[in-house]
C-alpha cells in the first residue's frame, strides 16, 4: 500500500502541462512503475488516472492528478488554497502537498511563509486558551464575560507574509513560563476584546497579527500593572474617579462664593453713586462716610474670603501633585496613557487662580475708585480724618 509520501515523489517527477492536474512522468524506475501501478488500481483513493501510454520501465505517461481522498493527505495547487480550508488556520494539516511550492511538509526546509503560518498557529492555539473556547466547526474563538464575543479565524497569505515573527515570539515566550499564567491568559482576553471591538467580524482576527505592536503593548501594560499589584482597568477607573472628585472640589471652591463675588460691583462701583455731594461735615458727609465704610469692610472680607479659598486651591494642587507623583512611580508603565488626567487638573486650578486674581484686582480698583468719589463728595473728610 502506498502512502502519501509516494504521491508526493509522483507529484514531484511530473511535468505539468495543465494547472497542476495534468502532467507527463517519465518512468526511471521500477519503484516509481509500481508506485504508479498502485496508484493507479485505486483511482477513487489516489485521484490518479491514466490518460495516455503504457506503465513500463522506461516509457512516459501522461497522467490525471485530482485530491486523493483526506485520510492520505491534502493536495493543493497554492498556498492561499490550502489556507481556504477553515480547518487549516487552527491546526496544520498532519500530510499536505503544495504544488506551487512544491512543498512537502515533512520536508526538512521549510518556506518562511510556512514558518510563519506555523507561529500564527500557535498564537491561535494560545488565543484558544484565553477564550472560553474556540469553536472549531465554525472555526472561531469565543469570549464570554458581560457579553459574546466572536473572532473568527480568519486570514490570508498576506496576513501571514507581514507578520511580525519577533513580536510574536515575544508575546509567547511569554506564556512559557507557568507564573501567573491564569492572569495572563486574562490580560490577554481583554486586551483581544478591547482592540476587536471597534472592527468588523470577519477582519478582526487579521487585525489582531497586522497590529502585533499595540496587542504586545497593551498586554505588557496590563500584566505590568498586574505586578505592581494593581490591574490596569483598576488604575483608570480609580483616576476616573479621582478627576471627577478633584474637579468637583474646585469648582466648589469657587460656587461657595459667587453670592459674594456677585455682589463686588455692588460694594463699590454701584454703591458710589449712592453718595452725594456734602456741604461741610453735615448729614449727608456722614451718609457718605457710612456708605464707603461698609464699603471698605464689605472689600475686606470678600479678599479675606479670596484668599481663603485661594488656599484651599493650593491645597488641592498639592494634593494632585502629591497622587501625580505616586502614579509615576507605581504605574510607571502606563503612566503616558494616564498623564493627561493630571495636567487636565492642574490646567483647571491654574484657571481658577487667574480668576481670583483678576478678580481681585476688579475689587481693588473698585474701592479705589469708590475712595476717590468719596472724598471727591465730601472734601471736609479729609480734613477730619488726616487733620
Amino acid at each position: 500500500m502506498i502512502d502519501f509520501g509516494d504521491l508526493v515523489t509522483l507529484y514531484r517527477q511530473t511535468i505539468f502541462t495543465t494547472n497542476y492536474t495534468v502532467g507527463t512522468i517519465y518512468i526511471s524506475t521500477v519503484d516509481l512503475c509500481t508506485c504508479i501501478s498502485d496508484a493507479l488500481a485505486q483511482p477513487q483513493d489516489f485521484g490518479i488516472t491514466l490518460q495516455s501510454g503504457t506503465v513500463q520501465v522506461g516509457n512516459t505517461v501522461t497522467l490525471h492528478f485530482s485530491t486523493p481522498k483526506i485520510k492520505f493527505g491534502q493536495l493543493h495547487a497554492t498556498f492561499e488554497d490550502y489556507i481556504k480550508n477553515s480547518k487549516n488556520r487552527i491546526k496544520e494539516a498532519k500530510s499536505y502537498y503544495i504544488f506551487e511550492d512544491d512543498y512537502y511538509n515533512k520536508d526538512q526546509n521549510h518556506p518562511s511563509h510556512i514558518i510563519k503560518y506555523r507561529l500564527i498557529l500557535r498564537l491561535v492555539s494560545l488565543f484558544k486558551e484565553s477564550a472560553a473556547y474556540l469553536d472549531e466547526s465554525n472555526c472561531e474563538l469565543v469570549f464570554l464575560e458581560t457579553n459574546v464575543t466572536k473572532i473568527p479565524v480568519i486570514f490570508d497569505s498576506i496576513a501571514i507574509k507581514s507578520l511580525d515573527e519577533e513580536k510574536v515570539k515575544n508575546l509567547l515566550a511569554s506564556f512559557s513560563i507557568d507564573a501567573h499564567r491564569g492572569i495572563k491568559l486574562t490580560i490577554l482576553a481583554n486586551t483581544i476584546k478591547s482592540m476587536s471591538d471597534t472592527k468588523p467580524k470577519e477582519s478582526a482576527f487579521i487585525y489582531l497579527i497586522n497590529d502585533m505592536t499595540q496587542l504586545c503593548e497593551s498586554y505588557n501594560k496590563g500584566y505590568g500593572i498586574y505586578i505592581s499589584g494593581f490591574s490596569y482597568e483598576k488604575v483608570l477607573d480609580q483616576l476616573r474617579v479621582a478627576k471627577i472628585e478633584e474637579m468637583g472640589k474646585i469648582h466648589k471652591v469657587f460656587s461657595d462664593i459667587q453670592n459674594q463675588l456677585l455682589g463686588i460691583p455692588v460694594a463699590t462701583i454701584i454703591v458710589a453713586t449712592q453718595m452725594k455731594e456734602a456741604n461741610g461735615w453735615d448729614s449727608q458727609a456722614l451718609i457718605n462716610t457710612a456708605v464707603i465704610l461698609g464699603s471698605i469692610f464689605f472689600t475686606a472680607m470678600i479678599i479675606f474670603v479670596m484668599f481663603n479659598q485661594w488656599q484651599t486651591l493650593s491645597a488641592i494642587s498639592d494634593e494632585i501633585n502629591h497622587q501625580k507623583n505616586q502614579a509615576e512611580i507605581k504605574c510607571e508603565s502606563i503612566y503616558s496613557d494616564i498623564q493627561k488626567t493630571f495636567e487636565s487638573l492642574r490646567s483647571r486650578i491654574f484657571i481658577q487662580k487667574a480668576i481670583f486674581i483678576a478678580l481681585a484686582a476688579f475689587v481693588v480698583v473698585g474701592i479705589l475708585l469708590t475712595l476717590k468719589f468719596y472724598f471727591f463728595l465730601t472734601p471736609y473728610a479729609q480734613h477730619y480724618i488726616f487733620g
